[in-house]
């Protein structure tokens, strides 16, 4: 039988989970050991409770490479943890919990074989813990990155839409990946200047703020905290 309490590992809020307190990735211990091949190869080993198709965006690299299947979650039976947290560890040194890595070594780097029965009823207490991070208010308005045109260290010209709502000049938006905080300075349709570009249209957006050279096509921005109307 499945443990009555699983343990978790890497569900950061940045990736969209919440289990208990969300944790965010820029607040996590990092640390290296000399077995950390082999804990990423038990990590990417461990058997499949959910299967997410498709690929996700590592949130400590906005411009590296895509995971596949990153939002997949594993488990050993005793611990759970998403397809992705393998590559935080392989890249960034992310570390896992103590008892985690002691578990890990006590198995020689061998994920433990479970009967069918025991990965469902692992999974029936898992799917009682995880849960998908609602979107809050504010991020309902945003901004999607289609083409990057133009990257300065503080700046960047692109081409953008709206999504969820209104984005105005003027407005701030932040990139969850890396809490970088952007000023819409620019909004050109083909007519010329706009003051705000309503859902579902696209526009050249000049954007000012530290983090402009982490864009890439794909990114979401959201509407920041404290900031809901911009420029009118």
């Amino acid at each position: 039988m499945a443990p009555r309490r699983l343990r978790y590992f890497g569900f950061y809020e940045d990736l969209g989970y919440v289990i208990g307190e969300g944790v965010k990735l820029r607040n996590v211990r990092r640390s290296t050991s000399g077995d950390k091949s082999l804990v990423v190869a038990y990590l990417r080993a461990g058997l499949p409770l959910v299967v997410v198709p498709g690929d996700i965006r590592d949130p400590l690299t906005p411009a590296g490479p895509m995971v596949p299947g990153g939002e997949s979650v594993l488990t050993d039976g005793v611990w759970v943890w998403p397809r992705i947290a393998a590559e935080l560890v392989d890249v960034h040194d992310v570390a896992l919990p103590d008892d985690f890595h002691a578990r890990i070594r006590a198995l020689n780097f061998v994920i433990p074989r479970l009967s069918e029965d025991e990965v469902r009823d692992t999974f029936e207490v898992a799917e009682q813990a995880l849960a998908i991070q609602p979107v809050p208010a504010a991020d309902r308005e945003s901004l999607r990155i289609l083409e990057v045109r133009d990257v300065r260290d503080d700046s960047v010209a692109c081409t953008a839409r709206a999504e969820g709502g209104v984005v105005r000049a003027g407005q701030r938006l932040r990139d969850p990946a890396n809490a970088a905080a952007l000023t819409v300075e620019m909004i050109t349709g083909p007519a010329g200047r706009l003051t705000q570009l309503l859902a579902g249209q696209t526009a050249r957006v000049g954007l000012v703020g530290l983090g402009c050279d982490q864009l890439v096509a794909g990114v979401m921005l959201f509407r920041s905290e404290g900031d809901p109307q911009g420029t009118a």
